[in-house]
């Protein structure tokens, strides 16, 4: 099929009506042919429309592969700009300019594709869709698994108001809502909930019942968060890092990935806050090796992090524990 501008492509790398979004058409590997043949009048957008795919969003591997590619771009060097599909360059600050309103876009048509129906039905009609539906979610949770794709805005101008910045996060780290207890908590503001509550109930039901997203975050689900988002060496929690070890940010500032650290580390107990000295990381370390091979994996990988307890005790436990029982 002759596609001006883009030369001759297969059927199968065309659709009818691509997206409105500009941001989502240039990001979309199929080219859309109404814009170039509806002149043609019905028997020619016929025969087209019975070769070709109605339209991208209706097929969640499409949206979520669109999607892939705007973070691409939104994630790519200034200066080495991506070239969706071999296009024309997609500069990083034209696609954070409409990053969310096409996030939103993509979102509430995943939801709309993937989320069961409520209403029962025997027939085998209903049986089919909901079939479809389920084969429509499988694919979406592929990519949100195997990626970081939520896009949680960033507050920069005061008072609530997104700025072009942005956090990419797995499903994983990511959470629906907050208990009452964490509403005042700087985590709060990471909820999905207040960037996508407005889009419709279908959209909690794509985060959660889909992704599988954490439907509310407590105190506990804040802890094991906090775990994840503190810098580890040698299978320790270390805050702040070792000297030298810093994890530095990659990619443009205004575009960050994981779990924001500054969220969830707030109100954290004095104990967790406390400097930490790296000497006594690396007497501590020693001292586990040589009193507690058992929780060494082969390659020597520590499988759970050092306890307060025996992080304060280790001067200690390091000449109690001798080398008697490294005759394994």
């Amino acid at each position: 099929i002759l596609v001006p501008g883009a030369g001759y492509k297969r059927p199968e790398d065309c659709c009818w009506q691509s997206f409105q979004n500009g941001l989502l058409k240039r990001c979309c590997r199929l080219e859309g042919l109404a814009e170039h043949y509806e002149r043609f009048g019905q028997d020619v957008c016929s025969v087209l429309r019975s070769w070709v795919q109605s339209s991208p969003a209706l097929d969640s591997e499409v949206l979520c592969n669109t999607f892939y590619t705007l973070l691409e771009c939104v994630k790519a060097d200034e200066e080495y700009p991506h070239q969706p599909h071999g296009r024309e360059a997609l500069h990083r600050k034209d696609a954070l300019d409409g990053l969310f309103d096409a996030t939103k876009h993509v979102v509430k048509k995943l939801a709309d594709l993937c989320v069961p129906l409520t209403t029962e039905d025997a027939d085998y009609e209903r049986v089919a869709f909901d079939d479809a539906r389920h084969a429509q979610g499988a694919m979406a949770l592929d990519y949100f698994s195997e990626n970081r794709m939520i896009v949680i805005p960033k507050d920069t101008g005061g008072e609530g108001i997104p700025g072009q910045r942005y956090r990419l996060q797995f499903k994983s780290e990511s959470y629906w809502s907050v208990s009452e207890e964490l509403q005042d908590h700087p985590c709060s503001r990471s909820a999905l909930e207040l960037h996508y509550g407005r889009l419709g109930d279908n959209v909690e039901r794509f985060f959660v019942d889909v992704l599988g997203v954490r439907q509310v975050l407590d105190r506990t689900g804040l802890q094991q968060l906090q775990a994840r988002a503190a810098p580890r060496a040698f299978g320790y929690s270390v805050v702040p890092p070792w000297p030298g070890t810093e994890q530095t940010q990659r990619g443009p500032s205004d575009v960050e990935e994981g779990i924001d650290p500054e969220a969830m580390t707030a109100g954290n107990s004095a104990s967790s806050a406390r400097p930490v000295d790296p000497d006594q990381q690396l007497q501590a370390a020693l001292a586990r090796a040589q009193t507690r091979p058992d929780v060494f994996r082969p390659g020597g990988f520590l499988q759970q992090p050092l306890l307060e307890e025996e992080r304060a005790g280790s001067s200690g436990a390091g000449s109690a524990g001798g080398r008697g029982s490294q005759g394994h």
